[in-house]
């Protein structure tokens, strides 16, 4: 109410002054324009006097009726003190006898002005022409001389809206200081009227603030009723006020201890709610999305599609390797229309790699075990028709032994599989062993294999080096990456193995000459029947495809860490680091 009056009384003054100013400045244009007539009219007076005496002693001597260059001296003589005013000299046919101003010759005829037209009928005339481009008026009045010439002066003034907004920033400033004084006086008024009505206020915000009700006694009369309601909008308010800040707290501590992801939006699929989960979920930068479109979060076109079709829908969204499931849920009203929509949104990145994984180990392991047995099945079949002779019996019967050999081995590296991951979950007893021994061990066992191909196996024996472990689980890591390290070199290459006691650790390295894994194919290669090389057939190894998932397997059960490196044409190394205890 206050800032009302001000700004009411304010308003006021400035148009108050504002208007003064203008009707001011069009009063002084006005008194400008009389006073400019005036002089104009004295002028003429004299001159055309001065003329027609001139002419009338020139009639008396029988001479010429005008003297053309004697009356241009007597004009020129008044022009010269007034110097403010065109002087122009015409004839009765309306030719330019003389002009101060411009060049007489190259004139027009004016025997059509307007006040020419006046001064040759009625021997005064007088006119006035608007130039829009220069925002002037101009003045003309004319004379007619006993010569039947007519002499004419004439002025420029600038508009009275020219002058007013030349003079604008001087009205403009007054004006302000006008409003600015006014604006002090009311506000000092206003404030000494309102304040009682501050007084409560006051004390209503004290009482407000220190939770306990206004003491009727400090307010006046007059506003007790005022005060008794707001007693009791306060008790009201603020009981609403704690329900609420209680269930936004309860709200707030679900969402923000959820692990799925819960946005809401509203009926233009705005961002009115969005937990933390779910902005981790979706990897975006930042928490600064409410009131956002939700395509600020989600740009998957069929994420976006299934938004706003305004109807329950499922979508599956691949976001940076994670595998989402969300699930999307209008809210209608009771008139059937769509005031938001519930996004919910669920992590589903392990069951669908384990999905991914099982289905491709099922497709994997069918095929190896088919393998052989197809191999196995077909011999078999052409020594039952009797269609071998003896030699090639002999010959058949040896390959079927090793593709026998080869199923066992498989169903083998299955069990082993099996057993390891039962043992996943059950700690494993370490005891006290050799690692040297263990290493010249295995070597030995894979010589003759090593020989065929004649690749060498360097290691340079470091004497006792024991530590913690499981002597058959370090045996089968050495084993199976020395074997991945003779199926896969080339014949004359060459393999190292190294081991490293570094204090707390021990450092394993298995390092071949052979073809070498591809950057796409290096961090899959430790997953069960992934073959590096497609083109190369596993009957022609002694690979069954799970002996690097052993090795995974085992390392991380012992605690360690495993890391391959390799370049194709250049070779392989495997580094282990097992803990010591």
């Amino acid at each position: 109410m206050k800032k009302k009056i001000l700004l009411g009384g304010t308003l006021i003054t400035f148009i108050a002054v504002f208007a003064s100013m203008c009707i001011v400045v069009f009063s002084q244009h006005k008194e400008n324009v009389n006073g400019i007539n005036r002089h104009m009219n004295l002028i003429l007076t004299n001159l055309s006097q001065e003329m027609n005496d001139t002419y009338r002693e020139n009639r008396s001597k029988g001479l010429e009726s005008f003297d053309i260059k004697e009356d241009i001296k007597k004009i020129e003589n008044v022009q010269r003190f007034e110097d403010q005013y065109r002087f122009t000299w015409i004839d009765k046919d309306g030719k330019v006898l003389y002009d101060s101003s411009a060049d007489e010759s190259k004139m027009e005829n004016h025997s059509q002005r307007e006040e020419f037209i006046e001064a040759m009928r009625d021997k005064k005339g007088a006119s006035k022409r608007y130039s829009k481009t220069l925002s002037r008026e101009y003045r003309y009045r004319a004379y007619k001389t006993a010569g039947s010439t007519v002499i004419r002066v004439s002025t420029d003034i600038v508009s009275p809206f020219r002058q007013l907004l030349e003079s604008l920033p001087m009205v403009v400033f007054i004006t302000l200081i006008a409003t600015f004084i006014t604006m002090i006086v009311l506000s000092r008024i206003l404030k000494s009227s309102f304040k009682d009505v501050e007084k409560v206020a006051r004390n209503i915000n004290d009482e407000i603030r220190n939770d306990s009700e206004i003491e009727y006694y400090e307010v006046d009369e007059e506003l007790l009723p005022l005060v008794k309601i707001i007693n009791k909008q306060k008790e009201e308010i603020s009981y609403y006020v704690k329900n609420l800040e209680d269930r936004i707290t309860v709200t707030n501590e679900i969402l923000d201890n959820m692990n799925e992801g819960l946005i809401m939006l509203d009926q233009n699929d705005n961002i009115l709610v969005a937990n933390g989960a779910a902005i981790k979920l979706l990897d975006v930068p930042n928490n600064k999305h409410i009131d956002s479109h939700i395509i600020s979060l989600v740009r998957d076109r069929e994420f976006i599609d299934a938004v706003r079709s305004n109807e329950k829908n499922t979508v599956l969204l691949n976001k940076n390797e994670k595998y989402l499931n969300i699930f999307i849920s209008p809210l209608v009203d009771s008139e059937d229309i769509v005031s938001g929509k519930i996004v919910f949104i669920l992590d589903n990145t392990t069951n669908y790699i384990e999905e991914k994984y099982r289905r491709e180990f099922s497709a994997n392991i069918s095929h190896e075990l088919k393998t052989p047995l197809t191999s196995i099945n077909g011999y078999a079949e052409m020594i039952a028709a009797g269609l071998a002779d003896e030699d090639d019996i002999r010959a058949f019967a040896n390959t079927i032994l090793k593709q026998g050999r080869k199923l066992l081995e498989l169903i083998d590296d299955i069990i082993k599989l099996s057993k390891l991951d039962e043992k996943a979950s059950v700690s494993i007893e370490k005891k006290e062993l050799d690692v040297d021994s263990v290493a010249n061990s295995v070597i030995k066992m894979l010589e003759p294999m090593a020989s065929e191909k004649n690749i060498n196996i360097s290691y340079q024996s470091k004497g006792k080096l024991m530590f913690k472990s499981v002597e058959s689980m370090l045996e089968e890591i050495l084993y199976n990456l020395m074997v991945n390290s003779i199926d896969y070199n080339v014949d004359g290459g060459k393999i190292f193995l190294d081991i490293e006691d570094l204090r707390d650790q021990i450092k394993i390295t298995v390092r071949d000459t052979g073809i070498g894994i591809s950057k796409e194919d290096l961090p899959r290669i430790f997953e069960r029947f992934y073959m590096v090389d497609k083109s190369r057939n596993k009957t022609n190894t002694n690979s069954t495809g799970l002996g690097l998932a052993i090795v995974k397997h085992i390392v991380i059960m012992l605690g360690g860490t495993i890391e391959a490196k390799s370049k194709l044409g250049e070779g392989t190394s495997m580094e282990i680091l097992l803990n010591k205890d």
